[in-house]
């Protein structure tokens, strides 16, 4: 027993030791190495981090790293986003990195708008950056006088934000003091690259039911099988009509309500499926290209339902008894 503590006693003190150099010297793990891209998920824990750091070859050291920024105190202050780490990094270098201001000896501020964020997320997402303001981002994309010869037919009236759907979501690079007006315009630039490549005969719509694919799918596996679905409905397959989206009643309500209820789906809004027929009065978040493009070509199938199995993965039926058996 005496021996297990004292051999216990002695690895605290090597850590000790080890994180205290670290502090004071920075050099652990440091030296010549290659640049790295990764990429922080929006709400990843330090345990998620970490294993994105091991995974990458970035951290050969895994417990001495958690110890080491657990002493710190800053790994409640990790960012998300995408960040060039160099595999010869400090692990003092890699906390800074990954927590520091990404732009203080810099001119520029990198940003990433991950798929599917609405408009106030981006919102939110710029301030946190530092980019502009949240307000006025949010007054940036409510207005519609942008040259865009993709917004000259959209009927902005009743939508919550006038630009939702055609921010394009893209790991950006602006310049330090860009306006709120100019970031919007960048984006809708990026939007006009990507819906260039394909021959979309009614954008507006195209773009909304993206949205909502990018909102319902649970990833590239079934955006084109949710797509069907979709557009079956609208088709008025099976004499159905209505969406029947949780994802735009939970766009109304502002939050991700894991059930909804009756009441909910009984929402008197444009954007509710559950109580129009066809496509709701605007898109419900900024769609990735692969969302787009699964609009445009949906897989041909019967379906018509599809929900969340015990498995946490969609099936699809054609009839609705299937359905609840499905995902009973």
């Amino acid at each position: 027993m005496k021996k297990t503590v004292y051999t216990v006693i002695v690895a605290l003190l090597c850590l000790c030791v080890i994180i205290y150099g670290i502090n004071v010297y920075g050099d652990f793990n440091g030296g010549a190495g290659t640049d790295v891209e990764i990429t922080i998920p929006e709400g990843a824990n330090g345990a998620e981090i970490l294993d994105i750091l091991e995974s990458n070859g970035i951290v050969d050291h895994p417990l001495v790293f958690r110890l080491y920024a657990s002493s710190t105190g800053l790994t409640s202050k990790y960012r998300s986003g995408s960040f060039t780490v160099n595999t010869g990094y400090s692990y003092k270098q890699i906390l800074e990195t990954l927590t520091g201001d990404p732009n203080s000896n810099s001119d520029e501020i990198k940003i990433t708008i991950p798929e599917g964020f609405e408009v106030e997320q981006i919102a939110a997402a710029m301030e946190k950056a530092g980019v502009c303001s949240k307000a006025d981002f949010l007054a940036a994309a409510s207005r519609t006088d942008y040259d865009f010869e993709f917004l000259k037919d959209v009927d902005f009236s009743s939508r919550k934000y006038a630009l939702e759907g055609y921010l394009f979501p893209e790991t950006y690079t602006f310049k330090k003091g860009v306006t709120a007006k100019e970031v919007v315009v960048t984006m809708l630039s990026t939007f006009e690259k990507v819906i260039s490549k394909y021959d979309v005969a009614h954008i507006d719509k195209t773009v909304i039911l993206a949205s909502i694919i990018e909102r319902e799918a649970l990833g590239d596996e079934d955006r084109h099988l949710v797509s069907s679905v979709f557009h079956n409905r609208l088709n008025g397959k099976g004499g159905l009509t209505k969406l029947q989206s949780c994802a735009t009643v939970q766009y109304i309500l502002g939050e991700r309500k894991d059930v909804l209820s009756e009441a909910d789906t009984r929402i008197d809004s444009p954007y509710n499926t559950y109580m129009y027929e066809g496509l709701p009065i605007g898109p419900i978040a900024n769609p990735g290209e692969a969302s787009i493009e699964a609009a445009l070509n949906p897989d041909e199938t019967d379906y018509l339902y599809f929900g969340v199995n015990k498995e946490g993965k969609h099936t699809f039926s054609k009839t609705y008894e299937e359905h609840l058996t499905a995902t009973r």
